[in-house]
């Protein structure tokens, strides 16, 4: 089942922003480098992308443009992992996958215009 690359908040790792908020851009942050290898080297250009509250979660998820494509390294939690275009997203995938994808075709088309 295909599914995109998360974490958990972690108090002592991720900790607060200056108005005492969670750091949930840490947190993407350090699941990045933890799960795909990919350095954000700047939080303020990362962009939330969409946020849902439901009864004990939280997700909040970003975009980041990379300037170049990576290759994604070898994390045992995965059985594969690489890029792929929206059209060529493999299935089947986890529900919120779809939506993901829908709200970021729907960034990308803001930003273009």
């Amino acid at each position: 089942m295909w599914s995109f690359p998360g974490g958990t908040w972690e108090r002592a790792r991720d900790g607060y922003d200056t108005k005492g908020k969670i750091s949930y851009k840490e947190t993407a942050i350090r699941e990045c480098h933890e799960e795909v290898g990919i350095n954000v080297p700047s939080k303020e250009n990362m962009l939330l992308l969409w946020s849902l509250d439901v009864p004990g979660f939280h997700y909040q998820v970003y975009t980041y443009q990379l300037t170049n494509q990576l290759t994604p390294p070898y994390i045992s939690e995965f059985s594969e992992a690489r890029w792929v275009t929206f059209s060529t997203v493999p299935t089947p995938t986890v529900t919120f996958v779809r939506t993901q994808i829908r709200r970021l075709k729907r960034f990308i088309e803001q930003v273009d215009n």
